[in-house]
Parts: C-alpha cells; structure tokens; sequence
C-alpha cells in the first residue's frame, strides 16, 4: 500500500502545541468579501479590500519569524506504513486492532462475514443501536432489518445472560475492561512529527517534480507570477503570457484574488498555527494544476445550471402556452432561481462570508468608524485597537448584504449557568453548616486524604441524591464501603491504561527506530479489587428499561376504522 499523492492530512486542531496562544500582531483582517471571478469590477474589490480609514493607525510590517516551520528528517518507511493503515481506516471508518477476528455466523437467512461484523461492531459503538440507518449505510452490504435482527439477537442474549446470573449484585465487565484511548508523551509526539515531516516532505518535493514537468516554469504561481498574468504594480498585462505557458484558464478566473484570500483571510488568524508568516518566509501561492481543477468546477457547475434553467423555462412555457399562446420564450430570472434551488445550492455566499470571521477565529478591527475631530485621530493613533466579537462582524456584513439572520438570536446568546443553591437557602443553612463545616475541617487533618475523600462524597450523596436514603449509621457504611470499592475499581482501570499508554508508546519508538530521551517507566499494575457492585436501577427498573415495557399499536388498533381518514381515490 502507498500513499496517494493527493491525499490531504490535516492536524488535529486539539494537538496545536506550544504556540496556538501567541498574537499576531501584525495581523489586522478588515471586512472582506470579495469574489475570485472575472464578474466583479476592480474598483468594487479594491473599495471592500483598500477602503480603509486614512485616520487609522496602519499595521506594523515587521517579519514573523516562522516558528512552525517544517525541519527535514530521514525518511521512516515504517511510519509510510503505519499511514497508510491510518488512511484505510479512516476509509473503511474501520478502527484497526490486533483482536481476534469474529468467526462467519449465519443469523436467519443472513450471512455475515468477519468483515461485516467488525463494521457492524464498530458503527454500533460509534452511532448506537437506535441508529439503523446509519449502520446500514456504513456496512453498505446489509438492509436495516438484518441490523435489527442481529441488534435483536444481541439483546436477546444479554437479557439471557442477566437471567442466568440469578440476581447477583455483581457487574458482568468492570470499568478497566473497556478499552481507553492511550496518551504518549510530549517528546514522542515531537519524533512522529519529524517523521511526518521528513514524509511530506518526500511527497511534495514528488509532487513538484511532477508539476514543474508539466508547466514549466509557470507550475507554482505566486504574486510575481500573477502580476505578470494580470498586471498590476507597474506591470503591463502580458495577453500572451498566458497562452505561451498554457494557462488559458486564468482569463475567467482572478488570480490575484485566489491568492490575496488566503493571505488576508483564509491563513490569516491570530494564532501561530493558523496563520501563514509562522509557517513559511514565503507569501502564499497556488500551483497551476489547483487553478485548472478551479477552472474545470466552475465550467462544470455553470454547464449544469445552464441546462437545469433552460429544462425549468422549457417547462414554465409550455405550461404557459397551454393558457396563452402569446407568451415570449425567454428565460428570467426566477428560472434560475429555481435551477439553483433544484440543485441543491445555495443562492449565494453571502452567509459564507458572514461565518467567515468565527469559522476561522479571525480578529476583526472596524476601521470605517467615524473620527470626531483631530484629538479624537490622535487617541485612536495611541490606543490598540479593539477587535469586534464575532456577533458584530457578523451583524455588520448581514446589514451591508441585506441577508436576514437564518436562525433565532436567542439560540446564540449564552446558556445560564445553573445554581445549586439559592440565596435564601445559603444564608439559612450557614449557620446549621458552620460547625459541622468546622468539625470536619479539624478531623480532616488526623484522616487520610482518600477516606476524606469518601467521607464527603458519602456526605454528598445522601444530601443531594433523589433518592430517599435512611441517614443511618448503617447506610453511610456501606455507602463509604461502595465508595471505597467504586475507587478501588478507577484506580485499577487506570493502571491498565498507564499500562496500555506505555505499550503504546514503547511501540512507537521501536516504530521510529529511536531511543527516548529519557528510559521508560513502567508503570506497576495495582491489585485487582474486589468486582464492582451494580446500581439500584441496573437491580429495580426505575425507567430505563421503557423499551420493553413500550407495545406499538397500529392506528386502526387506537382509532378504529371509523375514525380513520378516507383515502383519496
């Protein structure tokens, strides 16, 4: 298996590192919205771009040393391998193991294969068992009834299995039998990222031996480029420029424009790992071969709505026609409305632009305020300037585009947090609480840490439960003892993952065929405690077991076939 020179690998935005909380300070988006076709005229574009106050204080060119750049490394073939099993996973949406294979079964009159219950296993882990539809569509050889007969069977099964074990308090899979993510270390995280960029840089150092073989000189086009292609900057527009190098496809695009978004916006956030000046010295560019695949989507998608709006006025006259002979065969604009609309796409970018501002978690500084008078130039030439919230950027282009809000503005506005307690219950209780507060504060201190632990979760349990429990001498016992066995449990769970992580980890750097920086510690696996005890609803049904207790009746069962409506003929 290879990797497909096409294939994109974007990082996790949860793992930035160290430098996803630096400023930019040179950064300063204004509200853009510009179009990247040849439709829209260069002085619209350069007034939503350029139109900037004169009074405003400009922003500081100062060169951004990139601190993300890539280092080059040496080409790891066994981490080419352990990538491409990612991407095939990725691809089945399989997650890959080393567990025994399910055997072949026979459920009904269904056959099910190794590789279709591993499927099946793992969207019902991942999407539930109410989701059938969703399980059948990623196993893609079965219906939704064979899911629901083998979900079924299942059930089947467990229930079987709770009646054999006669009422026994004891859970049948304990907490440390599921599986957990496992955690690799700071510097081990550092090693697979140079073997990762060691790979890229393998793939695309391919990749532009292919382009440059294909367009020559022309195969990355930057701003230099793009100058020469469309002018601008002192530089006469060559016509022939582009046809000699065999870019003709630039004379309906703007390629300016293409690379001016991602210089001020689309790589252009506050953020180290965001922004292009952290990653390379270079501006951004764009190869030749993205244009033309631009060029042929754009091609390909008006082709489709020139079709679909002609079949709609087809259709709008003939019908017409039927009532007034008279009628012109011209196509308005409601046809393509309605073409667009019959694709399945939207009407315009405008709401794209107006999310653009928090998708990309830019800052955004209003420079079209209005200055008073010249005291007023000198404190905002002094002052920082303040970026808008989200909710302005996005009401300020809503208003200069007319678009209405498409959702309520309630369901933006922060969720209340909730009080345990109210004032009134505070102040009476204070004092009622004071000494007990005060008593445990004093005997805290002869305790061990842990049992101090349960004494207060014990405490919390009987005064916030919704159940009624006796405050018995008895019952705060074993209520302590649960407690006691329940973390017994967590703590043996967690050595099997301290367990699992350093497996993981040790694997990892025999993969990069490398040494830590510092030995491994393996971590001591602590005593199995005794089985943990079930709930008192896994014991008594206080509701979660409505699905058996749920019988369907049809309509005529509940109605009648009086009440019921008539069909139409």
């Amino acid at each position: 298996m290879s990797m497909d020179p096409d294939a994109d690998f974007s990082p996790d935005e949860a793992g930035v590192g160290p430098h996803e909380d630096i400023p930019l300070k040179s950064t300063e988006v204004g509200l853009l919205g510009a179009e990247v076709l040849r439709g829209s005229s260069d002085s619209d574009v350069d007034s939503v771009n350029r139109g900037r106050s004169s009074q405003k204080r400009r922003a500081s060119g100062a060169a951004v040393e990139p601190i993300l750049k890539r280092h080059k490394g040496l080409f790891n073939n066994a981490y080419l391998d352990l990538l491409n099993a990612d991407i095939a996973d990725a691809v089945n949406q399989i997650e890959g193991g080393t567990e025994e294979e399910l055997p072949p079964s026979q459920i009904g009159m269904t056959f099910w294969t190794p590789f279709e219950k591993k499927l099946f296993f793992e969207a019902l882990a991942r999407l539930g068992k109410d989701d059938l539809q969703g399980i059948a569509q990623r196993i893609r050889t079965k219906s939704e009834i064979e899911v629901r007969q083998y979900i079924a069977l299942l059930q089947d099964v467990a229930e079987r299995r709770e009646r054999e074990q006669d009422r026994r308090l004891e859970y049948l899979a304990e907490l440390a039998d599921y599986p957990a993510a496992v955690e690799i270390s700071q510097p081990c995280c550092h090693a697979l990222d140079e073997a990762a960029d060691a790979l890229s840089f393998r793939q695309e150092r391919h990749e532009e031996l292919a382009e440059q073989k294909k367009w020559g000189e022309c195969w990355n086009i930057t701003p230099e480029l793009a100058r020469r292609i469309e002018g601008g900057r002192g530089l006469k527009k060559d016509p022939d420029f582009a046809n000699h190098h065999g870019l003709e496809f630039t004379e309906l695009l703007r390629v300016k424009e293409f690379l001016r978004l991602p210089e001020e916006i689309f790589m252009n956030a506050p953020h180290a790992e965001n922004n292009w000046q952290f990653v390379s010295e270079e501006p951004p560019s764009i190869r030749a071969t993205a244009l033309q695949d631009f060029h042929s989507l754009l091609v390909s998608i008006t082709k489709k709505i020139v079709l679909t709006t002609l079949f709609m006025t087809e259709s709008r006259i003939r019908a017409k026609r039927k009532v007034d002979p008279t009628v012109r065969g011209l196509v308005r604009r409601k046809d393509v409305d309605a073409a667009v609309a019959s694709l399945g796409m939207k009407p315009n970018s405008n709401e794209f632009w107006v999310l653009c501002a928090r998708r990309l978690r830019l800052e955004v500084v209003n420079d079209d305020a209005d200055v008073q008078d010249e005291r007023d130039v000198t404190e905002s030439l002094d002052e920082e300037e303040q970026p808008m919230s989200y909710d302005e950027v996005e009401q300020t282009l809503r208003q200069e585009s007319g678009a209405s809000d498409p959702s309520d503005a309630g369901s933006r506005s922060v969720t209340p947090g909730f009080k345990l307690e109210t004032g009134e219950s505070s102040e009476s209780s204070e004092p009622d609480d004071s000494a007990s507060e005060k008593s445990d504060s004093e005997s805290s201190v002869m305790m061990d840490d842990a049992e101090f632990e349960v004494k207060e979760e014990a405490k919390e349990v009987l005064k916030y439960s919704a159940y009624d429990f006796p405050e018995t001498h008895r019952t705060r016992e074993a209520l302590k003892h649960r407690i006691r066995n329940e973390r017994e449990q967590e703590a043996y769970a967690e050595a099997q993952d301290a367990k699992a992580s350093y497996e993981a980890e040790a694997e990892m750097w025999r993969l990069l065929q490398r040494q830590p920086p510092e030995p491994l510690v393996k971590p001591t696996l602590a005593e199995r405690g005794r089985r943990g005890m079930k709930d008192v609803e896994d014991i008594y049904d206080v509701g979660r077991q409505w699905r058996e207790r749920l019988m369907f009746h049809s309509e005529w069962e509940m109605l009648g076939t009086a009440n019921l409506p008539a069909k139409q003929p």
